[in-house]
């Protein structure tokens, strides 16, 4: 009974490996020590680097700034002790070493019987939607400033004109007072 236990887990185990490794995605697991566990194919791939090199906190190697490290980490050890799902972007550096953001989520996974067993997750690289969403701001803030500058200027026309008009109404009425003037001289 026990070796048909063992054989039916090292089944699942591999056909969760051969799952992963053919999902179009990075995939990772961690234990429930928050050291993660295991890295699938493309997230090796990706990172151009051994499963013995991204382990435990390796993969966090590849993260862009120190800043970022922290609150990768912070965001993650918060959701950890909750046991909630946790979603972050961050950039990660690929094997070519340009750093591409990434869009990591994960979630709690436990035993049939309930017990916290660590998370898995997985990451996709957004940074053509990063760079997508970079040029929709600058171009909205373009549209902004020249809006400013049109409304400035159709300002500055109105305010001309009507100064103008007021300049000759002006003029036409002291005109008319000198001609009443004369009139009733």
């Amino acid at each position: 009974e026990r070796y048909r236990v063992m054989e039916s887990l090292r089944e699942s185990e591999q056909r969760f490996r051969n799952m992963a490794d053919t999902a179009p995605m990075m995939i990772w697991v961690s234990g429930p020590d928050k050291l993660r566990t295991y890295f699938n194919r493309q997230w090796l791939e990706f990172r151009g680097r051994t499963m013995e090199e991204e382990i435990g906190y390796g993969w966090a190697d590849g993260i862009y700034e120190e800043d970022d490290v922290q609150l990768c980490l912070d965001t993650y050890s918060a959701a950890f002790h909750r046991r909630e799902p946790v979603t972050r972007e961050y950039r990660l550096r690929r094997a070519d070493g340009e750093y591409r953001w990434i869009h990591d989520r994960a979630v709690a996974c436990l035993s049939p019987g309930g017990q916290f067993e660590g998370y898995i997750g997985s990451s996709i690289d957004i940074t053509d939607r990063k760079e997508a969403e970079e040029v929709l701001a600058n171009l909205s803030r373009r549209l902004i400033k020249a809006r400013e500058n049109e409304c400035a200027r159709i300002a500055r026309e109105l305010h001309d004109d009507v100064n103008q008009r007021m300049a000759l109404v002006s003029v036409e009425l002291q005109q008319l007072r000198n001609d009443l003037d004369i009139v009733t001289q």
